[in-house]
């Protein structure tokens, strides 16, 4: 199901669908239009959007609540992290649109899309600490490579 998302801020519009987010956010090719594609921040390929959490090492702890603050205020659009659901849960979940409240942060807030049906959450400045985490690295293992044994050797 394709969803249309619109929303606007003083001065700037944003229209996507989930549809092209999520193409854009699980593209696995190198290219696109003849320019090298980027990965956005926090892309895992063992992850899907809308899917929990399965561990805490999968995500970034921040323990102290200003240090929490700063670390999703870092997030760009199109940047992945971990929401958390009204039922605890931790989903992994695309930044579909930040505000820049110049003149007043406390009005900031972030729109993220959790899942590929589209459900979105709009999370304010004030909960950022509490409900937003940023994605720990992917890990690699050696088998991941496609290197075997002998080879490493």
């Amino acid at each position: 199901r394709d969803v249309s998302l619109s929303m606007s801020a003083p001065n700037m519009t944003f229209e996507a669908t989930t549809q092209e987010t999520f193409e854009e956010a699980n593209d696995d090719s190198n290219l696109r239009d003849g320019k090298k594609k980027t990965r956005h921040r926090g892309f895992r390929s063992d992850y899907t959007l809308g899917m929990f959490a399965r561990s805490l090492n999968d995500m970034i702890v921040v323990s102290d609540e200003d240090a929490a603050l700063e670390s999703a205020s870092s997030l760009k659009n199109f940047d992945f992290a971990f929401i958390k659901r009204g039922d605890g849960h931790w989903s992994y979940s695309i930044l579909a649109y930040r505000s820049h409240e110049t003149s007043n942060k406390a009005k900031d807030y972030m729109v993220f899309i959790l899942d590929k049906s589209g459900a979105t959450k709009t999370i304010k400045r004030s909960k950022w600490g509490s409900y937003v985490r940023l994605v720990a690295k992917e890990e690699v293992f050696v088998t991941d490579l496609g290197f075997d044994d002998e080879e490493m050797k």
